[in-house]
């Protein structure tokens, strides 16, 4: 038999000898951090629900998901760009990244479209943003990409002069307003209010004669179609007038990304 002590040298030994050997795996394929900090935009929008599934989704991981809220899309994306800010992923929208971002970032993939919905009060049909001349227009408020897309259409449409006045409001403020007449045109991704706005009296979903075009034009953005009684089937021969000949052309965002700091990933992705 071994001598005890030379016995306690052999088991210690290996003992190090495994402990080098797990931690030289862990520094090649780390364990998924167990708290994650992830930016999802206004309390109570797409991205934050978005967010609150993903937390259910890793709570059965054993994983914490803390969900930050802000003023959108764009400042998801840079508290994801400043390590100072404990953010290791965010919910944000295709069409606002830097080059350098490549270096720090992964895209994890997209998760949806989001539809974008015109709704205005006019006597004569708009077709065209030049239309929007002289009228009181809503396009949610300054942080957030929806915006900053909607600022970008505006203009490449060589709509907005000095008679356009922007009103800075958040997207069910801003269908509210509408309802009210407080402002002309009300600009919103799909929200709750939706349907109720396509029965109010008086307040029309434009459709875009220019809409492949734009999408052309504007990165970040494409051409659908919403077809007649898409919205819902059921009532769609309820609705106070008809929403359109045949369909309703309007822009939707890309699609709403998925991003995460490089070292934040293994979470996110399993």
């Amino acid at each position: 038999m071994w001598p005890r002590s030379s016995l306690i040298i052999l088991i210690s030994a290996a003992a190090i000898v495994f402990a080098a050997l797990y931690v030289g795996y862990r520094l090649v394929d780390p364990l998924p951090p167990r708290h994650l900090v992830i930016a999802a935009g206004v309390a109570g929008s797409g991205y934050e629900k978005i967010a609150r599934r993903y937390a259910k989704i890793l709570a059965r991981h054993g994983v914490d998901l803390e969900i930050r809220n802000s003023a959108g899309a764009v400042e998801d994306l840079n508290l994801l760009r400043d390590p100072a800010s404990g953010v290791q992923a965010a919910l944000t929208t295709f069409g606002f990244t830097q080059p350098t971002d490549v270096d720090a970032l992964y895209s994890l993939g997209g998760i949806f479209d989001a539809a974008i919905f015109i709704f205005y009060r006019n006597a004569e049909p708009i077709t065209m943003f030049p239309q929007f001349r002289g009228k009181r227009v809503a396009i949610g408020m300054p942080g957030t990409a929806f915006r900053v897309l909607m600022l970008d259409v505006l203009q490449a449409t060589d709509a907005l002069d000095a008679s356009v006045k922007l009103v800075d409001l958040e997207y069910l403020r801003s269908i509210d307003a509408l309802i009210s007449g407080s402002v002309d045109v009300a600009i919103v991704p799909e929200v709750e209010s939706v349907e109720r706005t396509l029965n109010v009296p008086g307040v029309k979903l434009m459709n875009v004669a220019q809409a492949e075009a734009i999408a052309i034009t504007v990165p970040g953005l494409k051409h659908v179609v919403l077809w007649r009684g898409l919205v819902d089937l059921r009532r769609a021969g309820k609705f106070r007038k008809d929403l359109t000949g045949e369909v309703t052309v309007f822009l939707s965002l890309l699609h709403v990304n998925r991003g995460s700091t490089k070292d934040s990933t293994p979470s996110l992705s399993e």
